[in-house]
């Protein structure tokens, strides 16, 4: 859901936010949002890099993880920038992220209605209130080894299974 997305960055870089974003993926609507970024100027800001293997070293590189996606199952990628102490903004209802990303703890979490304004304002956040911000990573890290380390009960749970 780049599309819902890349207006949000358009309109903050227009307003003079000091903001890059990196794309490291690949899909059908690709050339179409090439073509948004080329006819609003912003090839300077956004960045298609496509399918990346060594995606923690992009994730080190982020002041935030941006994941407007609507399905996923259990998303790893918010695990591992959660294990990089970045802070994310995800969607509701979305995977596993409302089992463990608490609004405004550990994480944005957008509602569905004005998701293109909550992206906004929580992007604009992040950007003024970066120590705030970095909090909430810290906060993500400690619930994402909280939540998925081994434990003896969860060891025995997945061998029951077996």
């Amino acid at each position: 859901r780049h599309a819902l997305v890349l207006p949000v960055f358009n309109k903050l870089i227009k307003e003079g936010y000091d903001i890059k974003i990196l794309l490291l993926d690949e899909g059908e609507e690709k050339a179409r949002l090439e073509q948004y970024v080329k006819d609003h100027g912003l090839t300077d800001r956004i960045f298609f890099l496509g399918f990346r293997r060594n995606i923690t070293d992009y994730l080190s590189a982020v002041d935030l993880v941006v994941h407007p996606s609507q399905t996923e199952a259990s998303s790893s990628l918010i695990k591992e920038a959660g294990m990089l102490k970045k802070p994310v903004i995800v969607c509701s209802g979305v995977g596993d992220f409302d089992l463990y990303i608490v609004h405004l703890e550990n994480g944005f979490v957008v509602e569905p209605g004005d998701e293109a304004g909550e992206f906004e304002k929580y992007i604009r956040y992040s950007y003024e209130n970066p120590s705030t911000v970095q909090s909430m990573g810290e906060a993500l890290w400690r619930t994402v080894l909280e939540t998925f380390s081994p434990r003896p009960g969860i060891i025995e749970m997945y061998l029951s299974k077996v």
